[in-house]
């Protein structure tokens, strides 16, 4: 992918070679990244592999389907029963003891028609003991190609995007403001760390920050040691490179106002930094 931001406002462009290699594009498309949402982040995050190059390429991700909360137990007062009263037996009459034998006769005929349902609901039992469907328990998330560069790109910016200090300034309206006095790093500090900062405001409380810090440096980035700064005598130029993002690099010619950045990489975040430092 080829990535611009935009001359104006904070839109950012990508020119995909799938567009010329498959629909015979001559490069003069660009699609424009929208900015992503907390949910679209949470599953950017575990994605894991190269970009496929699609832009209209969907990952698949599995995952558990939620259990809806449980819903209150009702629980049933016990009911206050009165006073139990036993009552004396009657005396039986003749009528009684022939209705007692009509009873019994009435029992034998339903006991030799419960030898017949019972061998029905044999049957019916042996139907319900086959395998029933099985309830899913899992879904599938579609995160579209360009959700995931937009996620990347947003994430690069947020912790490689870096300037030298002094090349922009804090005005008492808590805005930022290009230094038109800003003449560069001398040669002595464009070798130090803390003298280069994050495009960015400084995350957390800011305790009397003047105009000129505040910003973060990245010498404070964790894990220490996830930058490396070089120069470069022929054409005096001091480079520096982030190990997160392999590819991502930044640039400051001491003593003038030119700097910059560029990224030429995979897409990849090096997750395993931890064991090379």
């Amino acid at each position: 992918y080829e990535i611009i931001p935009s001359l104006v406002g904070s839109e950012i462009f990508i020119k995909d070679r799938y567009q010329r290699r498959v629909h015979g594009d001559s490069g003069l498309t660009w699609l424009s990244l929208a900015p992503t949402t907390e949910t679209q982040q949470y599953y950017c995050k575990q994605l894991r592999g190269l970009f496929i190059g699609n832009p209209q390429y969907e990952y698949k991700i599995e995952e558990p389907i939620p259990e809806p909360p449980p819903g209150e137990l009702k629980i049933e007062e016990p009911s206050q029963e009165g006073n139990i009263t036993q009552k004396e037996p009657t005396p039986r009459s003749e009528e009684d003891e022939e209705a007692e034998e009509d009873e019994d006769q009435d029992e034998e005929k339903e006991e030799e028609n419960g030898n017949d349902e019972r061998e029905d609901n044999d049957e019916d039992k042996e139907e319900e003991d086959k395998p029933k469907e099985k309830i899913k328990k899992t879904r599938i998330i579609s995160i579209q190609e360009t959700i995931r560069l937009s996620y990347f790109v947003e994430q690069v910016n947020h912790n490689c995007s870096v300037v030298p200090r002094g090349a922009f300034l804090l005005n008492e309206s808590d805005h930022v403001t290009k230094n038109k006095f800003f003449e560069g790093l001398t040669f002595h500090d464009a070798g130090k760390l803390g003298q280069y900062f994050h495009a960015r405001h400084k995350e957390g409380v800011r305790k009397g920050d003047d105009c000129f810090d505040f910003m973060d440096t990245i010498e404070g980035d964790v894990p220490r040691g996830v930058w490396t700064l070089k120069f470069e005598p022929i054409l005096g130029v001091v480079y520096g490179s982030s190990l997160l993002y392999p590819g991502f690099t930044f640039w400051h010619k001491p003593q003038t106002t030119e700097y910059g950045q560029y990224y030429f990489g995979d897409g990849q975040q090096n997750l395993d930094l931890c064991f090379m430092l």
